[in-house]
C-alpha cells in the first residue's frame, strides 16, 4: 500500500509506508502522475471490481431478487437496475448508474492509461 497525498506535513513525518506527493489539483492530472510514477497498467475487466469502502473484490453480479432485503439500495434503483455487485465483506452494494458510468468513461478516456492483456478468468459476465 502507498499513501497518495497533497499534504506536505504528512510527508514530513516518518511514515512506515511508502508515500507519494501528488502535485496536481485536478483528478485527471493526479491519476496521470500516479500511473506514470508507478508504471501502472489496467485491465478493463477489473475496473470498478473492488469495493470502494473496504477494497475487497466484488462478487459476481446478482439480480435484485438476489439482494438481501436490508441491502442499502433505493427502491427505485432496485426496481430499474438488472445487475448488482455486492461486497461479500462489508455488504456495500454497487450497480452501474450515472456515477459508475462516468468513472468508466473518465478512466477509459485518459491517454496516459495503458490497458494490459485481459485475463479471461477474471472477467465479469456481461
Amino acid at each position: 500500500r502507498v499513501i497518495l497525498t497533497r499534504d506536505r506535513n504528512l510527508l514530513a513525518r516518518r511514515l512506515t509506508v511508502p508515500a507519494l506527493f501528488v502535485d496536481s489539483l485536478t483528478p485527471k492530472d493526479q491519476l496521470t502522475q500516479v500511473v506514470e510514477h508507478y508504471g501502472l497498467e489496467f485491465e478493463k475487466s477489473k475496473l470498478l471490481s473492488r469495493c470502494s469502502a473496504c477494497n475487497c473484490p466484488l462478487a459476481r453480479s446478482v439480480p435484485a431478487s438476489g439482494l438481501a432485503e436490508d441491502a442499502a439500495v433505493p427502491e427505485l434503483v432496485r426496481a430499474s437496475v438488472d445487475e448488482f455487485w455486492p461486497c461479500q465483506d462489508c455488504g456495500k452494494v454497487f450497480w452501474m448508474g450515472p456515477t459508475s458510468s462516468s468513472a468508466m468513461d473518465f478512466i477509459q478516456g485518459m491517454d496516459s492509461i495503458k490497458f494490459g492483456k485481459e485475463s479471461e478468468a477474471d472477467t465479469f459476465d456481461e
